[in-house]
């Protein structure tokens, strides 16, 4: 057992004061954590603080509405392993980790805004500018754009269930998918969740965004000349089961050409955010059971399917994010000693 897990377990305190939470703050290794998080959240807010205000103020009440979900985890958890006693299991669990699990949360909505701050400026720090040159490499690569293969394997009857799969319940998982996170891992499996987060939403979500500024296939005819993506666009009206990406899309351009930052506005392609999030999901289940493993890549492929299906982004945006996020997990995962891959060695 290393030093920082032995801390990790071993610190206790006389006031009654979480434990972990306290031993979560005293290693090193926890401190580049929470000064990268800091870092990244004081950058929106300095370059963009009127943006941010209006963000962390529109976010601040999900605060107490994720909070109770994640005591409705421990709650379960709590009668999943002692169901003979699951208060004074809920109970002894607050004591110990339940600051820890507060703080992520606050870290969730202190993160979400600083992201959403940054995508929303995006056009305005750097045009966009990279579809062209996206769109291209992907018809050279398949000899065909890439909505045209997902709408040949994907049957027209099931685009409904692809719309609400992407657009409704994707948000439902990464929820779900922080709050068992935040509430059952310890120590540096604990950290490896929220060091891949992190990198997720400010290293996709914001760095690489700024880079590769771009709209994706749905907005392409709204912001360039011509219209390469009339057929995608008509094909996706022309679907009745298609419901929720018509009225995004229309929300999206209207916060654009307006300036009118709202929850979820914003515009960006290259990577691809719900693939992202959707590969870390398929990574933690992965890190606890095989058949886990099973639901959770069956779920990052169909989110990867659909957001091509969607036109919401270019196969390559999908296929950057899973290579980036595997490689964080995995370097993360040798980092701090522990298996990615369940039904192995644990770390000790």
């Amino acid at each position: 057992m290393s030093l920082e897990q032995s801390a990790d377990t071993t610190v206790r305190t006389n006031e009654g004061v979480s434990a972990a939470f306290v031993a979560w703050l005293k290693p090193a290794r926890s401190q580049r954590l929470l000064v990268a998080f800091s870092g990244y959240v004081a950058c929106a807010i300095v370059f963009f603080p009127e943006t941010y205000a209006h963000f962390w103020t529109a976010k601040v009440h999900h605060l107490a509405t994720a909070f109770s979900f994640a005591i409705l985890v421990v709650v379960f958890v709590s009668v999943i392993r002692t169901p003979a006693s699951p208060w004074s299991s809920f109970r002894a669990y607050v004591r110990r980790r339940g600051l820890v699990v507060f703080a992520a949360f606050g870290a969730l909505v202190f993160g979400l805004s600083a992201f959403s701050t940054i995508k929303v400026n995006i056009p305005n720090v750097v045009p966009f500018y990279a579809d062209g040159y996206i769109a291209g490499l992907e018809r050279t690569i398949l000899g065909v754009d890439a909505w045209r293969l997902a709408h040949a394997i994907v049957p027209d009857r099931v685009a409904g269930v692809v719309d609400f799969i992407y657009s409704k319940f994707w948000f439902v998982g990464l929820i779900c998918c922080y709050a068992f996170a935040a509430v059952i891992e310890e120590g540096a499996r604990f950290k490896r969740f929220m060091w891949t987060a992190l990198a997720i939403y400010a290293g996709l979500g914001s760095i690489l965004a700024l880079v590769f500024s771009c709209v994706g296939p749905i907005f392409y005819d709204d912001f360039y000349a011509g219209n390469r993506f009339a057929e995608l666009t008509d094909a996706l009206r022309a679907n009745p089961g298609i419901v929720y990406v018509g009225q995004y899309a229309d929300f999206l351009l209207w916060s654009y050409r307006e300036n009118q930052p709202q929850l979820g506005s914003g515009i960006s392609a290259m990577p691809s955010l719900h693939v992202a999030v959707a590969v870390l999901t398929a990574w933690f289940l992965t890190s606890h059971h095989r058949w886990l493993a099973v639901i959770g890549w069956v779920y990052a492929t169909v989110i990867g399917v659909s957001s091509v299906y969607t036109g919401w982004h270019y196969l390559l945006d999908g296929v950057v994010s899973f290579l980036v996020v595997s490689a964080i997990w995995i370097g993360l995962s040798r980092y701090y000693g522990l298996t990615a891959l369940p039904n192995r060695p644990a770390d000790s």
